[in-house]
């Protein structure tokens, strides 16, 4: 059966888990199932050995069979309820995953753990019982499966990329990129890596998936992958994913919103201060970016910006902004 799959990485983890059957499989087999040539089924199985696969050979007549040992194979899986109805969550709250290869990757994983359990289709019986709304997922395109498919590529093998992407000179120069990370926001991908586009002089930038073009794994181009980097330290100072300085911010929020602002953590080092009526202070310690006056604005009239005066000024302008565009299409506003 000639396998539809056409990432290099989906096709690799496809030929261990044929060889990871009992008897494992030829390289004719292997050809077939992958739809690969002899030399791409050789190049995976070189590469399987290297991501941690023992890989064991013999004769079957004039043809020779690759398998993996019997000791080196996955147990079976035993698993409690709890433990599956967290598998059933994480597969919902991925759902914004599917048409990318990660997407076909945790269909194939969960497939794995429903066949080793005893009690069949119990994933899609308990996805009924446990549902994710996927508000506000982004658009994959074709493009972003391919572009996907490189950087993993070159990420676990820790090589270069070279992207085009919508931001930087229209998406007409091309230009490398050492990947640190790919990054997940709001339902949505992003590149974290150091530029070496000459006016970005090797800073540290982070690039939104919908905006690039395309992606090309520089096979062989390894780069030394920094010791001391952390996304956690990259994103200290940003609200949501744009950093800068951190700056003191106070916003006051209005009793009818308490609730709503109290139930969730919209950043690691927020403080909140009941005030007299039922009113709430919030402080954060965070770059005074767009993310924070898009989500001080999403609270409409039951938010003030108490300081900085910069933030406040700009929330201003555009709740101004927004109140004459109003004016215009509906008369004035008392």
């Amino acid at each position: 059966m000639r396998s539809d799959t056409t990432s290099p990485t989906t096709r690799l983890l496809t030929a261990r888990t044929l060889v990871s059957r009992p008897g494992g499989a030829t390289v004719a087999e292997l050809m077939a199932n992958l739809g690969a040539s002899r030399a791409t089924v050789m190049r995976y199985l070189r590469a399987l050995p290297e991501i941690g696969t023992v890989l064991e050979s013999e004769w079957r007549g004039s043809h020779k069979a690759y398998t993996v040992p019997q000791r080196s194979r996955g147990a079976s899986i035993i698993m409690t309820e709890l433990e599956m109805v967290s598998v059933a969550v994480a597969r919902q709250i991925l759902r914004y995953l599917d048409g990318t290869p990660f997407g076909g990757g945790l269909a194939q994983v969960f497939g794995k753990i429903e066949s080793s359990l005893k009690r069949k289709n119990a994933t899609a019986h308990l996805a009924r019982k446990i549902f994710d709304v996927n508000e506000g997922e982004l658009r994959f395109r074709a493009r972003d499966r391919d572009n996907l498919e490189a950087l993993v590529d070159a990420l676990l093998r820790e090589d270069k990329v070279r992207i085009t992407h919508a931001r930087i000179d229209s998406g007409r120069v091309a230009f490398e990129v050492l990947p640190y990370t790919l990054l997940f926001h709001r339902k949505g991908p992003y590149l974290v890596g150091k530029s070496l586009h000459p006016p970005h002089a090797g800073a540290i930038r982070t690039f939104a998936f919908d905006g690039i073009r395309s992606i090309e794994w520089l096979r062989g181009e390894r780069f030394p992958y920094p010791a001391t980097y952390s996304p956690e330290h990259t994103l200290r100072n940003a609200f949501g994913i744009v950093g800068g300085k951190a700056e003191t911010i106070v916003v006051r929020f209005d009793a009818k919103v308490a609730r709503s602002v109290t139930r969730r953590k919209w950043h690691r080092s927020q403080r909140v201060k009941k005030r007299a009526g039922g009113e709430l202070e919030v402080t954060l310690r965070c770059a005074a970016s767009f993310e924070v006056t898009t989500w001080v604005l999403s609270w409409g009239a039951n938010a003030e910006v108490i300081s900085p005066v910069s933030l406040r000024e700009e929330v201003a302008r555009e709740a101004k902004a927004m109140s004459a565009r109003y004016t215009r299409t509906t008369g004035a506003i008392d």
